[in-house]
């Protein structure tokens, strides 16, 4: 069983710099967005850091993923797979997002002005919460498609897999 996985966003450059503590629960794919600090760029205990600061980081964020981001929020809130802490509901972006209007690939939105370091650390975290969902969903699939290979030169069901045979996982 896949463990829960630690975050922390440290976002610099929307008002003051600031740290958000997150878990996304393995068995339920929820996030909970758990605290908010002042920025705080020692790691929390074995935490996965994010980060659009200089200094200690697993995963870079920066401006080219904002729009992503902002429709990763959407889908966990939407999905009811986020949850903010009475304590960092200072943190929830949903006030300062504003749509900006739709082109060829859909719907565009922007941060209102005064968007905080800790609404943009919360929307940087659903992003890297839905790749690590996709990746594990991927990971997933390769082991039963590799558990198809152990077979042994036995055919599956009594018979062989041929070029354009539907297989379903």
């Amino acid at each position: 069983m896949t463990a829960d996985v630690k975050i922390q966003a440290n976002i610099v450059g929307f008002g003051q710099p600031q740290t958000v503590y997150a878990l996304l629960k393995a068995d339920t794919d929820m996030l909970v967005i758990a605290k908010v600090v002042p920025l705080n760029k020692d790691r929390f205990k074995d935490s996965v850091v994010i980060s659009n600061a200089d200094g200690p980081r697993d995963v870079l964020f920066n401006d080219g993923m904002l729009m992503d981001s902002i429709v990763a929020f959407f889908e966990r809130q939407q999905g009811g797979k986020l949850d903010i802490a009475d304590n960092a509901v200072q943190a929830n972006p949903a006030m300062k997002i504003e749509e900006d209007g739709i082109n060829k690939t859909g719907r565009l939105f922007r941060f209102a002005a005064d968007v905080t370091g800790a609404q943009i650390a919360v929307v940087a975290i659903c992003l890297y919460a839905q790749r690590r969902s996709v990746l594990g969903s991927v990971e997933s699939m390769s082991e039963r498609l590799a558990s198809l290979d152990d077979r042994q030169d036995e055919p599956v069901s009594g018979r062989w897999f041929l070029a354009g045979d539907v297989i379903s996982i």
